[in-house]
């Protein structure tokens, strides 16, 4: 039978706060980590305080098993921290219960105080986002008989003679959430369970790809964790190539005792913010099970394991204080990757028919780019690669998700030696009359279009090509080496989408040319 809600109330003299550090933790790029402790339970306990972890809405969970969590209650509680003195503030803190003089300024003047400080006056305390107490500047000392100074008209303190060991230390009162927590007697030992997802643990990754000969490099992965969070106490870290769908990651939740009814509901109307900006991210579908069962392993020297369409590198334990930062190994394995230079050409005819070809506009140019293969166990996550060659970095790009047995390409430089050329013009000149269609109540033109590309190659090697051109509308005929894709893309456009793509070795000195035709509806 459940307990009434009276034995939730606190005893008269309040419990000591258990601080509980993570067990495990699973960090995500996006900024949020799934954080897991373990409350030791004493046989017959029936109550105890944790220091309640800053939470995403609906994510802070308590478990136990069957019939032994009765509830709890959030609130906030004083407790006392220790600091060094590093200004004024903590030297009168400092002073509390000392004989002091202190210089207080009175118009153009000071004026020397002295007495022993009885009191600091604190500003309301609030406790910030991430529930780490932060001491507010004193605005007030009282001095015995009574005597109230501003701390913004002192400008000296001078400790009296015999004022004893100063340490130059100090112990203040912050407000920390809490939980106080109900569970049914037990005659065994167990463990109550207390997971949260919160922002401010997570991990960025950088690569660097070290160019050798024969078309072999070396890949070397690491990975950066960020801690604006929470002390972490050999923490079980577990690092995810993937990107939940975490709806509420900008809204704190509820449980926070700060957090009023108020500013939670601000924050369940605040508009979809991008979690993408400024991180690159991947398309992953959400997370469905935080710490699933192993299926694979990536490459050394880090151990991991797939979780539905998350992959999971196992960092082992790790202790990190909060504001500190971490650089550990990710992975390290010999690729191969090929030259390869991109010629990428836009459609002139937007979705809505319009031509868009703006005179004095340059040509796209030829990028260098680089195919690389990965034949690891561990995919690849999105993130920064620094590409080294013989004499020094090449090229700072992007290295895309790429899973194990695919290929990617990562960009080093324009290809100045190879200079395109592109030109369309009608093919049916100014026949008269011009076939006019009139389609969901707007007029169009069928025009014929006649394209012609051209690549020179200045340099002294021969160069794997690799031309893209996209166009709008119907082909008259299929270019000569040319592939023909039909996108499904823009199914409500007025004309059907279409690329072309050649893939050829274009010597040293050497012009390579193609011609296309295709009509297209532009709008009149």
């Amino acid at each position: 039978m459940p307990l009434p809600l009276l034995c939730l109330l606190l005893a008269p003299q309040d419990p000591p706060v258990q601080a509980t550090p993570p067990r495990q933790a699973l960090l995500f790029k996006s900024g949020q980590a799934y954080l897991e402790r373990a409350v030791p339970i004493p046989p017959g306990t029936e109550s105890m305080r944790l220091r309640l972890p800053e939470g995403i809405h609906g994510t802070t969970w308590l478990g136990a098993p069957a019939g032994r969590l009765v509830g709890a209650r959030a609130l906030l509680a004083s407790d006392l921290v220790e600091r060094e003195v590093t200004d004024l503030a903590g030297a009168l803190r400092m002073a509390v219960g000392k004989s002091v003089v202190l210089e207080v300024a009175a118009g153009q003047q000071t004026a020397s105080v002295g007495g022993r400080v009885e009191r600091i006056l604190e500003a309301p305390f609030i406790v910030p986002a991430g529930g780490s107490p932060e001491l507010l500047s004193p605005s007030a000392v009282v001095i015995d008989g009574g005597q109230v100074i501003p701390v913004n008209r002192i400008v000296g303190l001078r400790f009296a003679p015999g004022a004893g060991e100063l340490g130059w230390k100090f112990q203040a009162a912050v407000q920390r959430p809490v939980l106080d927590v109900t569970v049914g007697a037990h005659p065994e030992p167990w463990d109550l369970s207390l997971s949260s997802m919160a922002n401010g643990l997570a991990w960025a990754p950088s690569y660097v790809l070290e160019l050798g000969a024969g078309g072999r490099a070396r890949l070397v992965g690491k990975a950066v964790i960020v801690n604006d969070l929470e002390d972490l106490v050999d923490t079980e870290l577990r690092l995810v190539i993937g990107y939940p769908n975490i709806q509420f990651a900008n809204v704190r939740d509820p449980l926070l005792p700060e957090v009023t009814l108020g500013q939670f509901r601000a924050m369940l109307g605040q508009p979809e913010m991008d979690q993408q900006l400024g991180v690159m991210l991947q398309n992953v579908a959400p997370a469905r099970a935080a710490f699933g069962e192993s299926v694979s392993g990536p490459a050394q020297p880090l151990a991991g394991e797939a979780s539905e369409d998350l992959f999971i590198y196992e960092l082992g334990k790790l202790s990190l204080r909060r504001g500190e930062r971490a650089y550990l190994p990710l992975l390290e394995q010999e690729v191969d990757f090929q030259h390869r230079f991109d010629w990428e050409l836009p459609d002139k005819v937007d979705r809505w028919a319009n031509f868009m070809e703006t005179p004095g506009t340059e040509e796209p140019p030829v990028w260098h780019v680089l195919r690389v293969r990965n034949s690891g166990a561990a995919p690849w996550t999105t993130a920064p690669v620094l590409i080294l060659g013989e004499l020094g970095p090449l090229a700072q790009s992007r290295l895309d998700y790429t899973p194990p047995g695919a290929e990617t390409k990562v960009t080093i430089t324009q290809a100045l030696d190879l200079v395109g050329q592109s030109l369309e013009m009608r093919a049916d000149g100014d026949r008269s009359p011009r076939e006019a269609v009139i389609l969901f109540g707007g007029s169009f033109e069928r025009v014929r279009v006649k394209g012609s590309l051209e690549l020179v190659n200045r340099s002294s090697r021969s160069a794997p090509m690799h031309v893209i051109k996209h166009l709008s509308g119907d082909l008259v005929s299929t270019p000569e080496g040319a592939s023909v894709e039909g996108k499904a893309l823009g199914l409500g456009q007025i004309n059907a989408s279409r690329t072309l793509r050649w893939d050829f070795e274009l010597p040293p000195g050497q012009t390579w040319k193609a011609q296309y035709e295709y009509e297209v509806l532009i709008r009149r």
